[in-house]
């Protein structure tokens, strides 16, 4: 996979155009970064409150790690959350929590093929929950050590 050991100079460009290009790359992707076909155990996952924090981490590091998501698709992912880990490292600058940054980028990783339904709706609070732990833990679920 490749190397995240990069920088940027964000202010030589309009901060909105790179966020909402990359909202776009991501919700044009032809299958959503994180598989349609493992949604429904993501929202189940979240959705537990059985679960703690630590349980949902587990169990969502287990399932995308031992699902059929492409090797491509891991290695955005890395570079996706590692980029959001990276921005809500700077949130009292920027007010980017890694919440606010789940709340805008949540439904564009994660996502089922028809969102027509109102199980789509429903399950906006899991998605972002789903993502801010991608975020916010980004060295637990990605750290090369660890997984």
């Amino acid at each position: 996979y490749c190397n995240l050991n990069w920088e940027y100079d964000f202010d030589e460009e309009d901060v909105n155009v790179v966020a909402g290009l990359l909202k776009l790359f991501l919700r044009e992707m032809p299958e959503p970064l994180i598989l349609a076909e493992v949604y429904p155990r993501v929202i189940a996952i979240t959705s537990n409150k059985k679960f703690s924090l630590d349980d949902q981490c587990e169990h969502l590091k287990e399932l995308i790690f031992n699902s059929n998501i492409p090797e491509i698709h891991l290695s955005v992912m890395r570079i996706v959350f590692k980029l959001m880990h990276d921005i809500s490292r700077l949130k009292e600058q920027n007010l980017m929590h890694p919440k606010n940054l789940a709340v805008v980028l949540g439904p564009n990783i994660l996502r089922i093929a028809d969102q027509s339904g109102s199980d789509t709706v429903a399950d906006i609070p899991y998605v972002q929950t789903a993502t801010e732990l991608f975020i916010d833990r980004y060295d637990y679920f990605f750290d090369d050590t660890k997984s």
